[in-house]
């Protein structure tokens, strides 16, 4: 009998679940709002993977909510018209909304999965940069770099202790 794993070898991934607090099609509680998990996409990099949650708010609207090795991050687009377009340095600093942004992060990562409903078309096995940068204020500022265009999200830290189940 031919499995999953079999019948889509080589043109996509098959993604097992993981034990943790985001789960696909689980409606979860923050601090943030209430979002419920509709897609997910999981990415390699140098010290292993992370999971990525588009989850909508109870108005609708997308987040993507980031979660590697018990760290969270709720995220949106932010405007990119004073970020730069290519990866900044690790350890370099750049400006954007009124604060000073250092990177604390800088990798290459590839994609290993994905599934559900999601805002933008994934490719199995596509490798990007990203850099990952803080300003000491609980946000993180994030930058993906695809072939010459960037694109970047904002947004706070979730404490773990402070997520729940609705109702």
């Amino acid at each position: 009998m031919r499995d999953a794993v079999f019948t889509v070898a080589g043109s996509s991934g098959v993604l097992h679940e993981t034990p943790g607090l985001v789960h696909m099609l689980q409606p979860f509680v923050t601090p943030k709002g209430t979002f419920d998990p509709v897609g997910m996409v999981r990415f390699s990099y140098g010290r292993g993977a992370w999971d990525e949650f588009w989850a909508l708010d109870e108005a609708g609207s997308g987040a993507w909510i980031s979660v590697d090795e018990g760290d969270i991050v709720l995220q949106r687009p932010t405007s990119d018209k004073d970020l730069p377009h290519f990866p900044p340095a690790l350890g370099s600093t750049i400006g954007h909304d009124s604060e000073d942004w250092t990177v604390t992060e800088a990798e290459t990562a590839r994609c290993i999965g994905f599934r559900g409903q999601l805002p933008e078309a994934f490719e199995l096995d596509e490798v990007f940069t990203f850099v990952n940068a803080s300003c000491g204020d609980g946000r993180l500022l994030s930058g993906e770099f695809h072939a010459g265009a960037a694109t970047w999200f904002i947004g706070p830290w979730l404490d773990s202790f402070e997520l729940g189940r609705p109702g």
